[in-house]
Formats: C-alpha cells, sequence, structure tokens
C-alpha cells in the first residue's frame, strides 16, 4: 500500500507540474517588470539576458493543465475509492 501510495503522490505531482511552470514564469516576470501572455514572446531582459522567449514558453505549458487537471481529479478518486476499500476491508489499519 505503501508503494501505491507514493506512486499516487508522484502520479499528483506530475499533474501539477504545468501549474507550477506558469506560477513560476508569472513570478519571474512580475518581480523583473515584465509582461507575460500567452499570445507571443515579450522581451524580459534578467541579467543582461533577454529571457523573454524562456518566460513564455514555461507561461505557455500553463495551457496543460486543460489535460493534467482532469487526469489530477481523477487520480485523487481512484485513491479515495482504494483508501475506502481498504478501510472497510480493515478499519483498523490504516
Amino acid at each position: 500500500m505503501k508503494l501505491f501510495r507514493l506512486a499516487m503522490l508522484v502520479a499528483l505531482l506530475v499533474c501539477a507540474l504545468p501549474m507550477l511552470s506558469l506560477f513560476v514564469a508569472a513570478g519571474i516576470a512580475g518581480h523583473h517588470g515584465c509582461t507575460l501572455h500567452e499570445g507571443f514572446a515579450n522581451p524580459c531582459v534578467i541579467g543582461g539576458v533577454d529571457r523573454g522567449q524562456m518566460l513564455y514558453t514555461l507561461g505557455v505549458m500553463g495551457w496543460l493543465m486543460l489535460f493534467t487537471l482532469p487526469l489530477a481529479a481523477a487520480l485523487l478518486a481512484l485513491w479515495l475509492v482504494v483508501e475506502l476499500a481498504r478501510w472497510v476491508k480493515s478499519p483498523t489499519s490504516l
């Protein structure tokens, strides 16, 4: 059961990565006063190097949430069903 729980946690973390990349891109862009949107890459000079394309790519990766968030919801539902079935079978072994 520990392996199943670990696998579910890893899968949920992988599903959260697109959201994390979007938050990181927005945080970096906001901290450096750059504009970030999904239309096109805007120039964003950080440390003398234009990082606009990198921030754009990280920001657009957030669109993968359209696929990963429903998958995460399904994984959470599966995890809940498995945990409830295990609890019903043996309520003291959680």
